[in-house]
Order: C-alpha cells, then structure tokens, then sequence
C-alpha cells in the first residue's frame, strides 16, 4: 500500500472512530498513528533478543530519582503519587514472583529500592526521610498482604535523594 493511500485509509478509519471529533484534532492526530504503525513494522522484522522479549525484572523502585534505573526489563518503577500505590506494588510483586517461579532472574532475591527526593537541607531532608520509612513499611504491607511468601525474597534499600546534585544517601 503506497503511503498516500495508507494515509487516507487511516484517515478514513480514524473518521469513524471518532465522528465528533474535530477535523483539526483528526489531523493531528494522524502523524501519532501512522508513526505507531511505522515502528510496529521497524519492531516486528527486527530480530530483538529473546531477553528483550520477557520479563526479567528483579527491583521493585518507588518513589522518585530513577531515571538512570531504566533499563530494559529490569527494574518496575513506581512513582509514589500512584492513588493505588499498594495495588501497583503488589502487582510489581506478582511480577517478581513470576520471574524468580519462571527462573528468568536468579533465586538470590529482589530489590525493594525506596527513594524520595527533597530540594533542601533541614525539614525538607527530614520529611524526605520519614517519607521514605513510610513507603519502605507501605511496600512490605503490600507485598506481605498479596504475596506473603516473598516476605525474605526482597533486599531493602531505603533512600532520600539531593534533587539539585542526585547525591544518593542511604537511610538507616
């Protein structure tokens, strides 16, 4: 299919989708699917490991800082703002569950990896620690109440985080 006619047959079907949509929103929403569908075919011929394929994932990371943590089926991270934050970290468990079950990751154990971030020394630190005990407890109450035999599988690391320099300190 030539590319012109591709675009008016997404055009077509995003017509009837969306009847009262406005032709302009239609418009600009057109370079988002016809992208999508460029990289499903870039994705589908692309012969991508196996190990991109599954879950692998041995840390459950809440809260904030994490953005050098991603990477590919490694860690699940949830931001503590989550309104469902325990159903969110027990769903993270049942994942772990399944890949230590599965032997996709070794039976050494999980991370349970909590970091909270704060802008200045003082209070804004101190909250930043009492936050981060609290959502260290609030993880172990979700992953005791969805999966109570996980109780000495994760490995905790509790920590707060310099917004301005990412210095990482640990929390005893």
């Amino acid at each position: 299919m030539s590319d012109l006619n591709q675009t008016q047959s997404v055009e077509q079907i995003l017509q009837e989708l969306y009847p009262d949509m406005s032709p302009t929103m239609r418009a600009d929403l057109l370079p988002l699917v016809l992208g999508n569908q460029q990289h499903v075919r870039e994705i589908s011929v692309a012969a991508r490991p196996p190990v991109e394929l599954e879950h692998r994932e041995q840390v459950i990371a809440i809260g904030q800082g994490f953005d050098w943590l991603h990477q590919t089926n490694y860690a699940l991270i949830i931001n503590d703002v989550d309104p469902h934050l325990s159903e969110s970290i027990g769903k993270a468990a049942g994942i772990i569950k399944d890949n230590l079950a599965a032997k996709r990751i070794p039976n050494t154990g999980a991370v349970l990896f909590v970091s909270v971030s704060y802008h200045e020394s003082g209070h804004h630190r101190t909250g930043a620690i009492v936050r981060a005990q609290y959502l260290y407890r609030l993880a172990l109450s979700a992953i005791q109440q969805n999966y109570p035999e996980l109780n000495d599988t994760f490995h905790p690391l509790t920590t707060v985080m310099a917004w301005n320099t990412r210095l990482l300190e640990l929390v005893r």
